[in-house]
């Protein structure tokens, strides 16, 4: 459990073991999301961010200090999360699609 103000809240996490990573991270950044904007609302945004990073453990700052973010988009919860968005949802293959497509038949 984490302190907010005067209450305490249980720390978001993410199973990095599940097949839908994307749902995973959805789930993470909405509760993340009404930490921030209730309890958290007068907190300086890189703490914040901060805080987003360390519940996200290794992997999230792995792919933060993997980015081409400079240091004040570090700060921003818009461009971190951002970033995250694009590593944790799930990604089209044009031919990938299409091979799909194709190999689909009718009732």
């Amino acid at each position: 459990m984490a302190e907010g103000g005067n209450s305490s809240f249980i720390v978001p996490k993410i199973d990095y073991t599940s097949d839908d990573l994307g749902a995973q991270w959805t789930s993470f950044e909405d509760q993340c999301d009404w930490i921030f904007s209730s309890m958290w609302a007068e907190k300086p945004e890189a703490v914040k961010v901060g805080y987003l990073i360390m519940w996200l453990g290794e992997t999230g700052l792995k792919v933060i200090k993997s980015s081409e973010l400079t240091e004040t988009q570090k700060g921003k919860l818009k461009h971190v999360k951002k970033v995250l968005s694009d590593y944790f949802k799930p990604h089209s293959h044009p031919r990938v699609a299409r091979m799909s497509l194709h190999e689909m038949k009718q009732g």
